[in-house]
């Protein structure tokens, strides 16, 4: 399964990672393809509302109210 540029416009980013791992069958591959922290960048306008960025090889998502480390939440269901 692939996401480009898109789940930074998601209102919750976290809940379409859940639903694309939940599609994808078990060995199968989840490609998220994101500019870094575009939310950011774009000054939170229109769709831009979150950030997507890798930091010290985790990745991240985040934006001004949240903030959460994907590779442990995802830790035991994927490898990130």
């Amino acid at each position: 399964m692939h996401c480009g540029n898109a789940l930074d416009h998601h209102h919750d980013p976290f809940l379409a990672l859940d639903q694309m791992l939940a599609a994808t069958r078990p060995g199968g591959l989840v490609l998220l393809n994101h500019y870094v922290d575009e939310g950011k960048f774009r000054r939170y306008l229109g769709m831009h509302q979150w950030n997507i960025a890798e930091e010290d090889g985790r990745l991240v998502i985040w934006n001004r109210n949240r903030r959460e480390d994907v590779t442990e939440r995802l830790r035991g269901r994927a490898d990130v």
